[in-house]
């Protein structure tokens, strides 16, 4: 058969995903499932396989293209045993380059594309099955998957065919030559992890808390409430707008950006700021990794990618708690996150950068001559375009690029660290789809 649809079945999470580096994770079993005429053979197999049949498992999954639902989590426990598949496909990338906008679970696609009848899904197991009837229930549910996955395959690729030919190139260049060899890449890094400092973080949540405890204690001295009450009434978006409306301030909402505006106006606003900034790093970064690293006990943060996550091509990503990496604030005088991230005893980390590349594309493809002549003199794009806005501003009308290019290393030398990185914002906003009012925004 080929190709031939794989799926395994692990612990369920309560609360959050179980990945092959929790303490209590566990893969159960192994289905694959492929056609030969009119026949589709589903084999599911339960864990541990014994030294015969692993032998077997691991020269079919490296000979034979294979087809995935997901296959991040899949090839991720197959990682975790030894076990390398010959990827060929995943369903859920290429429905996500067909249709962004659809469901991406495997029953919808089965369904939608594959014709399947939906409805097989058994229960979560959170332990290991134990009795024969659990085993039966969880290895059919297992070869369910991986005949619905194989379905799928087969209903998208009829689907492919129907596509003008342009189209159909475009997803399939996609999803062979840049998302798929994504996914291995990807795999790894989430299953290494980042090594983080546990010393450093149990530092650094100290400090949060005593930061965010003076920071109630003023607001307490300000207002007149004791301190555990001046702290609600900060994280608590009904009692700021209801406490700043008796101030003379009316707000529409107490998110940050609106806070930000009258910070000026009031210095409860300041301290209203201060406690929920410390609120933000505690309950995001601090405290759900240092639970999830006593939970794990390997000292590392495991970030999941997800290349379906967005629209705009780029990658979501999750940890298995609290905030991934990806969205971790950068380093402030209070707060040192990269600090965090510590090599081992005889182990670098190497930062690296794509710099900008999403930029150069967009030169390239635009034969945007002003670009890629800051690209070409090594000039950097964002800090430029700062350049440009403020030389605007000042003159008070559109300066002609001529004029602007004259006079260039001028303006860049007045840019300010905080200009640049809103104009970088703005830069990668227009490539993703920013539209006019929030650029004007």
């Amino acid at each position: 058969a080929r190709p031939i649809a794989c799926a395994l079945e692990w612990t369920s999470g309560t609360d959050s995903m179980i990945w092959p580096w929790s303490r209590r994770g566990e893969a159960y079993s192994l289905s694959v499932s492929g056609r030969t005429g009119d026949t589709v053979t589903s084999v599911s197999l339960a864990m541990p396989l014994s030294p015969r049949v692993r032998a077997i498992v691991g020269r079919l999954l490296s000979n034979r293209p294979i087809v995935f639902h997901n296959a991040m989590a899949d090839t991720m426990w197959l990682h975790a045993l030894s076990l390398d598949p010959a990827l060929a496909a995943d369903t859920m990338l290429l429905a996500y380059l067909l249709d962004e906008t659809q469901r991406l679970n495997l029953e919808s696609i089965a369904v939608g594309y594959g014709g399947v009848d939906g409805g097989w899904k058994g229960h979560l197991y959170y332990r290991r099955p134990a009795a024969s009837d659990e085993w039966n229930e969880l290895l059919t549910y297992n070869a369910n998957d991986t005949y619905a996955t194989l379905r799928g395959f087969e209903g998208i690729a009829r689907t492919l065919k129907r596509l003008p030919l342009e189209r159909r190139e475009a997803v399939t260049r996609l999803h062979r030559h840049l998302l798929l060899p994504a996914i291995p890449v990807l795999m790894r890094a989430a299953y290494v992890g980042v090594p983080l400092d546990e010393q450093r973080l149990n530092d650094e949540t100290r400090r949060s808390r005593e930061r965010q405890d003076a920071a109630a204690e003023e607001l307490s001295n300000a207002i007149g409430l004791p301190p555990a009450r001046a702290m609600r009434l900060a994280t608590s978006p009904k009692q700021t707008l209801e406490y700043l409306r008796s101030l003379g301030i009316e707000l529409p909402s107490s998110r940050k950006d609106e806070l930000t505006i009258v910070e000026e106006a009031s210095p409860v606003v300041r301290m209203i700021l201060r406690i929920r900034k410390e609120q933000k790093l505690l309950s995001t970064y601090f405290e759900p990794w240092t639970r999830m690293l006593e939970r794990q006990g390997d000292g590392r943060l495991h970030t999941i990618y997800r290349p379906t996550g967005t629209r705009t091509g780029r990658l979501s990503a999750e940890s298995e708690e609290g905030g991934s990496l990806q969205v971790a604030p950068r380093d402030t005088e209070d707060v040192a996150f990269r600090s965090l991230v510590r090599a081992p005893l005889g182990r670098v980390i190497i930062s690296a950068d794509f710099a900008t590349v999403e930029m150069r594309i967009a030169a390239w493809l635009a034969n945007e001559p002003t670009m890629l002549r800051f690209f070409r003199e090594g000039i950097d794009l964002h800090r430029a375009t700062a350049a440009y806005l403020v030389a605007c501003g000042e003159r008070g009308h559109v300066v002609p690029i001529g004029e602007f290019m004259a006079e260039l290393d001028a303006w860049i030398a007045a840019v300010s660290k905080e200009q640049r990185q809103s104009a970088k914002g703005g830069n990668f906003g227009l490539v993703y789809g920013m539209q006019e009012d929030t650029l004007r925004d």
